[in-house]
């Protein structure tokens, strides 16, 4: 009877190698191991994602100022960041020569009166013809037009606030000569904003203009309402998306450019 120990033993390392080999197999076998379950947390961190967006936002009034004459800055009263209200003076120009033009224009439009009232008053008296009196009140026509046309270029010589805002980047200083077309400002309401997105198209489903939505500014950490003003009439055919506006609850601090997240919630 040797051989019974011989056997017993054979037979324990062959258990323990395929039980050793069993649970190798198990943890190669992406199949064997077990499955996590997600919890409810995360799967409404995954349903908050995939609703939700990039944001920027904009200024609902903001206004780039050009030069309209060649003139040298005779006045800029506001600097970077000062505030104003509607009406205000932003520029005044040195529109001395175009004072003169207007006044000669003026001088001009005068004697062309008086030399309509003198051929009249010869006309009653035979002493020249109709043709001469029609050609004074020609002439009276046309310098009257060239004094509109010289006071319409005065206009020119200031520019006021088109609305109440403040000065977001200025581009010329005091005593500069400018030319037609050449950047002064830029003017911008912070307080009235708007957020800009890009959704995916299917989104419009059930993306309205009037759905509220959160909007969490990067800049500050706060978090804002907002509600779906306008969506855009088309579709990107590539990338399958469109823009939508948004008005935003009036919130201190906020600033135009300033980027977040928008998190929609559809409705059910």
């Amino acid at each position: 009877m040797p051989r019974l120990p011989l056997l017993l033993t054979l037979a324990a390392l062959w258990l323990v190698f395929s039980t050793s080999q069993a649970v190798a197999d198990a943890a190669l076998d992406p199949d064997a191991r077990p499955h996590v379950v997600s919890s409810p947390q995360s799967a409404d961190s995954a349903a908050e994602a995939r609703f939700s967006v990039r944001v920027q936002l904009t200024a609902l009034q903001e206004a780039p100022l050009a030069a309209g004459i060649p003139a040298r800055i005779r006045d800029l009263p506001l600097r970077e960041g000062d505030s104003f209200k509607k009406g205000d003076l932003l520029v005044r120009f040195d529109c001395a020569d175009r004072q003169a033009e207007l006044q000669r224009a003026q001088a001009g439009f005068s004697a062309a009166r008086t030399k309509l009232k003198a051929n009249e008053e010869l006309s009653r008296l035979n002493s020249v013809s109709t043709v001469e009196v029609d050609l004074s009140r020609a002439e009276v026509k046309i310098a009257e037009a060239e004094v509109a046309v010289r006071r319409a270029h005065l206009l020119y010589c200031r520019e006021t606030a088109p609305f109440s805002g403040r000065v977001a980047s200025l581009a010329v200083k005091r005593y500069q000569r400018v030319t037609p077309g050449e950047p002064l400002m830029t003017l911008v309401n912070p307080s009235r904003l708007e957020a800009e997105c890009i959704v995916p198209s299917q989104w419009l489903r059930w993306l309205q203009p009037g759905l509220p939505f959160q909007l969490h500014i990067e800049e500050t950490g706060d978090t804002v309402a907002a509600t779906v003003d306008s969506v855009a009439p088309y579709v990107d055919p590539v990338s399958q998306t469109v823009k939508i506006r948004a008005q935003v609850t009036a919130t201190p601090g906020l600033l135009p450019g300033m980027s977040g997240t928008a998190r929609f919630e559809p409705p059910l």
